[in-house]
Formats: structure tokens, C-alpha cells, sequence
């Protein structure tokens, strides 16, 4: 690419930003005055897969529409919140934007950083119900929608097929719906997993708590329909995730969370389970690449990891097990794109979104890093890069079931829910940290987390 490069300053911090344009359309671009054009600010995360498919859409845009620039500003993920809260303080925010930072949807909601899109779809005609109604209600606030989703990542179990079968272990189903696989099932298959506690060197787990993005791991109690924000009940009764201000703090008191937390700290006891420390091997980017895990809570950019890291065994996935008489549910990690308030040009903008999220621009997407789109019209490009990764042993119908189920039972991540979710997890990180390394029981490290979260709440926080 004949990429042009420009620096800008915001607050002491350098940042690239881009303006591409396409070589052999010269007789295109020179018939719109540079002073005539419009100018789109872009922000996104450094990530090289996701840089080349913005690069070649800001190419294609530019060609079809000599009157849009398209300005791309790249930072690192460290630096995402950083950079864009103080391109917002200075006037000048970029017009479109991610929540790739630390930050979440409720965060820019809550601060007015990002305007209602229902006008531009409508417009525009653009069918924001063909993403599924629970992956789209996040996004709606008081019957406007203020973000496009464009790709999602449910939790689900990955196995270790090679280990199951030399165990003799019937494999786990497919179907969210099948009751057969439930805590006794399941706690039966990790305590046989488990081998060799002794022997760090041919030790193998049952079962590993700490898989790829499965935080906060408040979210286990949900398997138990249980939350640390009420007293009694689970995810779907509590407003917290609604409003994303947190008003109670039970984690203490909530029998799903206690349940739940007692259930990992059990495993670990038994050593069926391991500590966080002790969960990677010969410097395996997740633990359960080392191929020692049985089983582990993932989402799917572990099936993208595993493309790159060619894991030695082979592999399947699995729903939630029935931990309880509640649907199992997990996570939900969704990517959206967000117009800014007060973006100078907001129709072309959202014009230049409704091209990235949608049709051409979101396939190209999904080719160059292999994510889950939330249109299903796009996913079939999904189930085929992930059928050829390295280990994968299951049926393409068996992988959409599970992925597909994974999305219908599952919730939003609380970090895109959930106001200053970056404090409320630091406390709940640090404090039951002791329960991991044996240095509290469960009660008492809970007791400390509600005491630190209420501390919050009557400070007002949020």
C-alpha cells in the first residue's frame, strides 16, 4: 500500500494517523479539491490483522467517494482510553471509534462521548435487527440504538479430545440443551483428567478456571444463577447491567456466588484444578495450549490463537455444563462501533460504518481475522476458517451449535455493561486472589470485596 503518514500530538503522547489513497484512481481523487473534501477521523487499536483490513477499507472507500478522507489514528491497547479521552478533551474527538481499550460501551455511554444512530438507520435504511435481539440490546438506551455490533465472542467449554480418549471418556455434547451434562458429569470427567498431581513435569488438569478472557470470574456464578451485585437471583434480574451503575454489593450473601467460587477453590484443593500461577507450561500463551488441561472456559479468540500456535492434540468445544437447574450461561464479549457525538459529518460517517459493518466490508473483516460475526449471513466464513485450524476434531454442525448456542445463552460482558468496570474488577481480582493461594476462605474474601464495593457505592464512583 502507498500509505501517507502525518503525526499527531494529543496530550504529550505521539499517534500515528493515516490517509490512504489508491494508486491508479488519480483522474478520481483530482476532480474533488482537497478543501472540499470531508475528512473522517477513524480510531483504532494497534492489532496487524485488523490494520490491514482498515487499510484496504479506507482504499476501497476513498475510490467509490472522491469527497471522503478517511484519517486513521492507530494506538497500542495500553494507550487506547488515554488517547482518546484526551482527544475528546481537546475538541477534537475521532468520529468513529471501538471499544478496544479498557473502557466499555457504558463508560462512553455514561460520559456522552457517543450519539444515538436510530436517525441514521432509519435514513439510510440500514436492518440493525438482523443482528440477533440479545447481542442488539446492549446497545439500546431509552429506545435508541447508540452502537452497530459487528462481530461476538460467547464462552464455551474447549476440550482436550486426545486426553479424553485416552482416558475412555465419552465426549461432551454439542447441545445447550442436554441436562446429561451437568456438574456430576462434569466433575466426574475432571477428577479422571486430572493425573500426575505430583509430578510437575507429566501432571495433567481437569479443569483450568483461568482460559482466554473468561473475566471476571464473578461470571461462574451465573452457571448457579447467581451475581455479586444482589443478594438472591443471577445476571438476568440485575438493573446493574442495565444502567451500568452498581447500587448493592452481596458477593458475600449471593448463594451463586458463593457456590460458585467454593466450586473453583475446591478444584484447587483437590488439585484438580490449578492456580493461576501454575496454569501455563514451556511459556504457552494459554494454558490450554500446553495441552496438560482437559478442559477450559474459552471464547473464540482462542480458536483464532490456536491457528497461530498449531496446539499438539486435537481439540472440540462444548456448551456450558448444567451446574444447576438454571440454562447455563457465560460472557459475552461484543465488538461495536460508536459515532461520536458532535462528529462534524455525522451522515458520512455513519455511511462509512454502515461499509465496514455490513455486506463486503464486513466479510473482508472476518477473512483477515477470523472473528464471529453477529450477522449470520457473514458466519459461514467463520465455521470454515475455524474447520481447518490445527487440532480441530468435531463436525462443522457440531461447532455451530455450540457457538451458536453459546450467543443465545450467554450476556453481555460486564466490562462492556458496567460503569468504571476497571475499579470494580481490581477490587475483585485483588481480594480473591487470597482465595486462590489459600491465604482466606471464600466467606471472608468476599466479605472484604463487598466491604471495598460499598466503600465505592457510597462514594459515588460512578
Amino acid at each position: 500500500m502507498r500509505n501517507r503518514k502525518q503525526r499527531l500530538l494529543v496530550a504529550g503522547s505521539v499517534m500515528v494517523v493515516l490517509s490512504v489513497g489508491i494508486a491508479g484512481c488519480g483522474a478520481a481523487k483530482t476532480s474533488t479539491s482537497a478543501s472540499s473534501a470531508k475528512t473522517i477521523t477513524w480510531f483504532v487499536r494497534t492489532q496487524p490483522a485488523e490494520n490491514k483490513w482498515e487499510h484496504t477499507m479506507i482504499q476501497q472507500y476513498e475510490h467509490l467517494h472522491p469527497n471522503i478522507r478517511i484519517s486513521l489514528i492507530v494506538v497500542p491497547h495500553s494507550e487506547f482510553d488515554t488517547k482518546l479521552d484526551a482527544l475528546f478533551a481537546s475538541g477534537n474527538p475521532p468520529d468513529l471509534f471501538n471499544h478496544w481499550g479498557v473502557d466499555g460501551f457504558a463508560d462512553y455511554y455514561a460520559k456522552a462521548m457517543i450519539q444515538p444512530l436510530t436517525p441514521y438507520l432509519k435514513r439510510y435504511h440500514f436492518n440493525i435487527h438482523q443482528i440477533p435481539a440479545n447481542v442488539l440490546s446492549f446497545v439500546k438506551k431509552k429506545g435508541q440504538y447508540y452502537g452497530i455490533p459487528v462481530t461476538t465472542a460467547p464462552m464455551f467449554i474447549v476440550y482436550n479430545k486426545t486426553l479424553f480418549a485416552e482416558h475412555h471418556l465419552p465426549f461432551p455434547p454439542t447441545s445447550w440443551n442436554d441436562k446429561a451434562w451437568n456438574y456430576a458429569t462434569f466433575m466426574h470427567d475432571v477428577k479422571i483428567l486430572t493425573t500426575n498431581v505430583n509430578n510437575p513435569n507429566k501432571e495433567t488438569w481437569g479443569f483450568s478456571p483461568w482460559g482466554y478472557s473468561w473475566q471476571p470470574s464473578w461470571a461462574y456464578s451465573w452457571l448457579w444463577n447467581g451475581d455479586p451485585f444482589r443478594a438472591k437471583g443471577g445476571r438476568t434480574n440485575e438493573s446493574a447491567y442495565q444502567t451500568g451503575i452498581i447500587k448493592h454489593a452481596d458477593a458475600a450473601v449471593n448463594p451463586g456466588v458463593v457456590t460458585a467460587m467454593n466450586w473453583i477453590n475446591g478444584m484447587i484443593k483437590k488439585k484438580e484444578a490449578p492456580v493461576p500461577t501454575q496454569a501455563v507450561y514451556s511459556g504457552a500463551t494459554d494454558p490450554m495450549m500446553s495441552g496438560r488441561i482437559g478442559m477450559e472456559g474459552d471464547i473464540i479468540a482462542w480458536l483464532v490463537l490456536a491457528k497461530s500456535v498449531h496446539p499438539l492434540f486435537k481439540w472440540g468445544i462444548a456448551p456450558l455444563p448444567w451446574m444447576s437447574s438454571t440454562q447455563p450461561a457465560g460472557p459475552r464479549f461484543t465488538d461495536v462501533w460508536m459515532l461520536a457525538k458532535g462528529a462534524p459529518h455525522p451522515n458520512a460517517t455513519f455511511q462509512f460504518m454502515e461499509f465496514i459493518s455490513s455486506g463486503k466490508g464486513l466479510n473482508e473483516y472476518i477473512q483477515d481475522t477470523d472473528r464471529l460475526p453477529v450477522i449470520p449471513s457473514a458466519q459461514h466464513l467463520t465455521w470454515s476458517v475455524i474447520s481447518k485450524t490445527p487440532g480441530f476434531s468435531m463436525s462443522v454442525s457440531g461447532l455451530k451449535q455450540v457457538i451458536l448456542g453459546g450467543i443465545k445463552h450467554s450476556h453481555e460482558s460486564p466490562n462492556h455493561t458496567l460503569v468504571n468496570f476497571p475499579q470494580w474488577y481490581k477490587v475483585w481480582h485483588e481480594e480473591t486472589q487470597a482465595i486462590w493461594d489459600g491465604s482466606s476462605g471464600v466467606i471472608p474474601a468476599l466479605k472484604k470485596v463487598d466491604s471495598a464495593w460499598r466503600a465505592m457505592i457510597q462514594s459515588r464512583v460512578q
